[in-house]
């Protein structure tokens, strides 16, 4: 341990639930770690003289010493004289300001072959043209001198109805990222239509890796919602998609959820389940997620759309009813891994005339824009510099609150552009997070019972006591 003992103080981002075993879970917000423990590390952990005590006798005892080195990793415990805010924000500076990643979210087109009832686009037949792609080409390469990481997100409007300039772009960006020993990673945002088994060799060509695809429903529900220009179905069609997909690409699948179609959601997992979908080969990830109204264009759908805390009890009584029919939507906390794209210096969103934006709520209005792919270096903007001037941490509430590391401040859009919507920000795990580890260790004890030599660990967790 580098800390001299007693030199010790509890982090401000814990949390203890205990369990129905006797035992408790410890988790830390700031590390992701999480731990089971016993009633003298729980005591520890909720009072700092207790902790003091274990410190004590850790100077004696080696069962104490081996504790607090555990609970130090995971950091629930702290040098006393560190300050949490002060390392979250150097972490979130160096996440806003780094220059070695080039994220780019691109729309081709934001013409689209859906007519979704709370779309919030303003749909365009327009493709990017032959000038506008090369120019992107020269803004890429203008800004590859610092970067050795470049992630390209394809978006839309329907980015698939482009795939053509898709293939031609993604072709000129791997060379450039050649030429210049940079990595090069790609994703798809897409309703799914057109993402046939004759398309699966041009998309492994050009990288694309993740392919996130949305659903409302089961059938009699997402045609409603989502249907082609014209009014016909689509939900066979996806369906259909999906199974030529799975196993070839990771697929989050993303389920809108709202007062109108919530009673309808386990009824869909149902189907998947039926037609073995869920099954880890096809890396197919289903999640939940609620309907939101950031832009006047969706906000006669903001009545429809479901509270934070609304969602929250949606969610956790939906993921229990569903473990009991062996679907499991069990989740485990992502950590936010700084500043999203729209305040980083690296990051922008382009449109098909190739204006630039920071977010891609704001794609397609130009008024929005905050610069466009002529320009040698868009930094006199005054909607570009509020963008890059944001920070979480201006807001007390937010950082001194134990759920932030989980939620870094919720969406910068909101925090600068829709201060009346400011307290819908917060993540919704502070409604259910206990709820929800307690559900996670279950569900891994069960797996290791089952597969002893499987892994109880998820992505980005730490076991430590």
């Amino acid at each position: 341990m580098d800390v001299a003992v007693g030199g010790y103080k509890l982090s401000r981002y814990n949390f203890v639930f205990p369990r129905d075993n006797g035992k408790a879970l410890a988790y830390n917000a700031v590390t992701n770690s999480l731990a089971e423990i016993d009633e003298d590390v729980e005591a520890a952990l909720r009072n700092p003289s207790t902790l003091s005590k274990m410190v004590t006798m850790a100077l004696e005892g080696n069962r104490e010493k081996d504790i607090l080195s555990k609970l130090e990793a995971g950091r629930f415990i702290i040098p006393q004289t560190l300050d949490e805010i002060d390392y979250m924000r150097v972490m979130y500076d160096q996440s806003k300001f780094a220059t070695s990643s080039l994220g780019l979210t691109i729309a081709p087109t934001l013409d689209c072959n859906f007519r979704c009832t709370y779309c919030y686009e303003r749909h365009r037949v327009e493709h990017m043209t032959p000038e506008v792609e090369a120019a992107l080409v020269d803004f890429v390469k203008r800004m590859m001198r610092p970067v050795r990481f470049l992630n390209v997100t394809w978006y839309g409007g329907e980015p698939l109805l482009a795939l053509d300039g898709i293939i031609r772009l993604s072709r000129e960006f791997m060379q450039l990222c050649d030429k210049h020993s940079c990595e090069y990673s790609a994703s798809m945002i897409t309703n799914g239509y057109l993402l046939n088994p004759g398309i699966i060799p041009s998309l492994k060509e050009i990288k694309v890796r993740t392919v996130q695809v949305t659903l409302d429903g089961p059938p009699q529900v997402h045609d409603k919602r989502r249907f082609l220009v014209g009014g016909a179905p689509t939900f066979e069609v996806l369906m259909s998609n999906l199974q030529a997909m799975a196993g070839q690409f990771d697929i989050p699948l993303r389920i809108n959820v709202d007062k109108e179609n919530s009673g309808s959601i386990p009824e869909l997992l149902r189907i998947f389940k039926r037609m073995d979908l869920i099954e880890p080969t096809t890396r197919i990830y289903p999640y939940l997620a609620p309907g939101t109204a950031y832009t006047e264009a969706c906000e006669s759908v903001y009545s429809n759309c479901l509270r934070g805390h609304e969602f929250a009890e949606f969610e956790i009584r939906a993921i229990r009813e569903l473990l009991e029919e062996d679907i499991n939507l069990v989740h485990y906390p992502v950590k936010s891994p700084g500043a999203c794209g729209a305040p980083r210096t690296m990051s922008y969103v382009v449109d098909p005339d190739g204006l630039l934006y920071k977010c891609w709520n704001e794609v397609g209005t130009s008024e929005m824009a905050v610069g466009n792919l002529g320009d040698s270096a868009p930094m006199f903007d005054a909607r570009l510099m509020r963008w890059l001037r944001y920070t979480p941490f201006d807001r007390h509430e937010c950082c001194s609150c134990a759920f932030f590391p989980l939620c870094t401040g919720g969406c910068p859009y909101v925090a600068l552009w829709l201060p009346d919507k400011i307290e819908e920000n917060c993540t919704r795990w502070k409604y259910y997070l206990g709820e929800s580890l307690k559900l996670f260790a279950d569900v891994r004890q069960r797996q290791r019972s089952e597969h002893p030599a499987s892994s109880m660990e998820a992505p980005g967790t730490r076991s430590t006591v």
